[in-house]
Protein backbone atom coordinates (compact mmCIF):
# COMPACT_ATOMS: atom_id res chain seq x y z
CA UNK A 1 0.00 0.00 0.00
CA UNK A 2 1.44 3.65 -0.75
CA UNK A 3 0.64 6.58 0.64
CA UNK A 4 -2.86 8.30 -0.73
CA UNK A 5 -3.01 9.87 -4.00
CA UNK A 6 -1.63 8.68 -7.29
CA UNK A 7 2.44 9.06 -8.02
CA UNK A 8 3.36 11.16 -11.26
CA UNK A 9 6.86 10.35 -11.75
CA UNK A 10 8.26 12.90 -9.86
CA UNK A 11 6.28 12.29 -7.08
CA UNK A 12 7.89 10.05 -4.43
CA UNK A 13 5.69 7.08 -2.66
CA UNK A 14 6.09 5.76 0.87
CA UNK A 15 5.06 3.66 3.00
CA UNK A 16 1.18 4.17 4.71
CA UNK A 17 1.21 5.15 7.80
CA UNK A 18 -0.20 3.08 10.52
CA UNK A 19 0.07 -0.66 12.31
CA UNK A 20 1.57 -3.42 10.30
CA UNK A 21 1.30 -6.69 11.41
CA UNK A 22 2.56 -10.32 10.74
CA UNK A 23 4.04 -12.95 12.78
CA UNK A 24 6.27 -12.36 15.31
CA UNK A 25 6.68 -9.24 14.58
CA UNK A 26 4.98 -5.53 14.75
CA UNK A 27 5.60 -2.45 12.53
CA UNK A 28 4.23 1.51 13.24
CA UNK A 29 4.75 3.51 10.29
CA UNK A 30 4.82 7.32 11.45
CA UNK A 31 5.93 10.38 9.26
CA UNK A 32 9.07 10.69 10.72
CA UNK A 33 10.12 6.50 10.45
CA UNK A 34 9.11 3.37 12.12
CA UNK A 35 9.03 1.50 15.25
CA UNK A 36 9.36 -2.37 15.26
CA UNK A 37 8.55 -4.92 18.09
CA UNK A 38 9.69 -8.24 17.88
CA UNK A 39 9.04 -11.71 19.87
CA UNK A 40 12.20 -11.18 21.54
CA UNK A 41 13.56 -7.59 20.46
CA UNK A 42 12.62 -4.01 19.57
CA UNK A 43 13.74 -1.11 16.94
CA UNK A 44 13.69 2.03 15.56
CA UNK A 45 13.50 3.20 11.73
CA UNK A 46 15.01 6.66 11.46
CA UNK A 47 13.49 8.46 8.35
CA UNK A 48 10.41 8.65 6.45
CA UNK A 49 10.04 5.24 4.60
CA UNK A 50 9.93 6.74 1.20
CA UNK A 51 10.08 4.10 -1.95
CA UNK A 52 12.16 4.04 -4.63
CA UNK A 53 10.61 3.06 -8.36
CA UNK A 54 10.49 -0.71 -7.60
CA UNK A 55 8.39 0.33 -3.75
CA UNK A 56 12.14 -0.56 -1.83
CA UNK A 57 13.40 1.59 0.46
CA UNK A 58 16.53 1.47 2.65
CA UNK A 59 17.37 3.11 6.29
CA UNK A 60 19.29 3.28 9.03
CA UNK A 61 18.42 2.53 12.54
CA UNK A 62 18.58 1.05 16.06
CA UNK A 63 17.82 -2.82 16.96
CA UNK A 64 17.57 -4.21 20.49
CA UNK A 65 17.36 -7.66 21.51
CA UNK A 66 15.75 -8.45 24.69
CA UNK A 67 15.66 -10.84 27.45
CA UNK A 68 13.48 -12.49 29.94
CA UNK A 69 14.20 -11.07 33.76
CA UNK A 70 13.46 -8.59 35.66
CA UNK A 71 13.98 -5.17 33.94
CA UNK A 72 16.26 -2.15 34.84
CA UNK A 73 14.52 0.51 36.20
CA UNK A 74 16.37 4.10 36.27
CA UNK A 75 16.37 6.48 39.03
CA UNK A 76 12.80 8.16 38.59
CA UNK A 77 11.16 4.59 38.75
CA UNK A 78 10.59 4.62 34.76
CA UNK A 79 11.78 1.08 32.83
CA UNK A 80 15.20 1.59 31.52
CA UNK A 81 15.54 0.66 28.13
CA UNK A 82 18.77 -0.76 26.92
CA UNK A 83 20.85 0.89 24.12
CA UNK A 84 20.32 -0.39 20.47
CA UNK A 85 22.67 -1.14 18.37
CA UNK A 86 22.71 0.34 14.78
CA UNK A 87 21.50 -1.65 12.23
CA UNK A 88 20.03 -1.04 8.38
CA UNK A 89 16.21 -1.96 7.76
CA UNK A 90 15.58 -2.43 4.19
CA UNK A 91 11.92 -3.21 2.71
CA UNK A 92 10.13 -3.51 -0.19
CA UNK A 93 6.13 -3.14 -0.43
CA UNK A 94 4.52 -5.21 -3.06
CA UNK A 95 0.59 -4.26 -2.49
CA UNK A 96 -0.45 -4.07 1.10
CA UNK A 97 2.35 -6.47 1.89
CA UNK A 98 5.66 -5.22 3.11
CA UNK A 99 8.67 -7.44 3.42
CA UNK A 100 11.54 -5.95 5.68
CA UNK A 101 15.12 -6.89 6.41
CA UNK A 102 17.47 -5.73 9.43
CA UNK A 103 20.92 -5.99 8.52
CA UNK A 104 23.16 -5.42 12.36
CA UNK A 105 26.09 -2.80 11.52
CA UNK A 106 28.47 -4.79 13.72
CA UNK A 107 29.73 -7.95 12.49
CA UNK A 108 26.53 -7.77 9.67
CA UNK A 109 24.31 -10.07 10.98
CA UNK A 110 21.31 -9.97 8.51
CA UNK A 111 17.69 -10.99 9.99
CA UNK A 112 14.33 -11.50 7.82
CA UNK A 113 12.83 -10.68 5.75
CA UNK A 114 9.87 -10.73 8.02
CA UNK A 115 6.75 -10.17 6.35
CA UNK A 116 3.95 -7.47 7.40
CA UNK A 117 0.89 -6.58 6.11
CA UNK A 118 -1.22 -3.31 6.49
CA UNK A 119 -3.62 -3.06 9.25
CA UNK A 120 -3.25 -6.57 10.18
CA UNK A 121 -2.88 -7.52 13.95
CA UNK A 122 0.82 -8.83 14.47
CA UNK A 123 0.98 -11.80 16.51
CA UNK A 124 3.77 -11.59 19.10
CA UNK A 125 5.10 -13.61 21.99
CA UNK A 126 7.08 -11.21 24.02
CA UNK A 127 10.05 -12.99 25.88
CA UNK A 128 9.47 -14.19 29.27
Amino acid sequence: MVAAGTPTPSASRSVSSGPWGGTGIALTVEDSGAKIEMDCAHGRIAGRLVLDGEGRFELPGTFTRERPGPVHMGPNGEAQEEKGEPARYSGRVEGDVLRVSIRLESGGREMGPFEVQAGRTARLHKCL
